[in-house]
């Protein structure tokens, strides 16, 4: 019993960091970090849609006028991204939503594996198998050799390993246990907004008066949606 439970936080996580990431990271080849942002922030429709069709959750109104209101906003920058970029936003949009649908699913999938082994021990298991999944991966295509990197590209992959997504699953597994759910939902709107200002300095990429109308739009149904309870 106890061997199955591992084993299905193994797959969850295989389904919420390994393919969620490696879909994601695709995406970010072909569209900016901040539209990669914004899809990936509707991930709770996807939530609400999928409880509905496999465990016979409830759909409210309120999520499908959140929902329109969100996409009306992506399809404003969608448009605009597609005149300038051609299909290569449409294949980068596509791999961001497959993410956005993948940690939908480990979303709902993790609720009764967390239950039954908590949350620290999940996100062991989970980030475990994520990894054999990406050694596994790289191993089909590479040799042990290829391992070898720069020291740069290696100081990236440690700080994206580390600072993008050991620290940051810990600490929302601690934060889930201290704050309520309407507190840990109000922090996390704050992620495209913080993703547009990094990615406008870092990145230099910048916004039309149609991508920032899309943003509103996004952010004002996502978030609505999210605070007024996910239920």
């Amino acid at each position: 019993m106890l061997f199955r439970s591992w084993l299905r936080s193994a797959f969850i996580g295989m389904l919420g960091m390994y393919v969620a990431s490696y879909t994601d990271f695709l995406g970010l080849l072909y569209i900016g970090a901040q539209f990669e942002r914004l899809i990936l922030l509707t991930y709770p429709f996807f939530v609400v849609f999928f409880g509905a069709m496999f465990f016979g959750q409830e759909i409210k109104r309120r999520a499908v006028i959140a929902l329109l209101i969100a996409y009306t906003g992506l399809s404003l920058i969608f448009g605009e991204s597609v005149t300038l970029d051609g299909h290569d936003a449409a294949i980068g949009a596509l791999w961001v939503f497959a993410a956005a649908v993948s940690f939908a699913l480990f979303q709902l999938l993790a609720h009764d594996a967390i239950g039954e082994l908590g949350p620290r021990l999940f996100t062991c298991i989970a980030m475990t198998g994520a990894a054999a999944a990406g050694f596994a991966q790289f191993f089909l295509g590479h040799g042990l050799g290829d391992l070898v990197v720069t020291p740069t590209v290696f100081a990236y992959a440690l700080l994206v390993a580390i600072g993008a997504t050991v620290l940051p699953t810990f600490f929302m597994s601690a934060a889930l246990h201290r704050i309520s759910a309407q507190a840990n939902a109000t922090i996390g709107i704050l992620s495209p907004v913080s993703t547009i200002v990094l990615a406008a300095i870092v990145l230099g990429e910048r916004m039309s008066a149609m991508s920032i109308a899309g943003t509103i739009l996004v952010i004002a149904g996502v978030g609505w949606f999210t605070l007024s309870g996910k239920d």
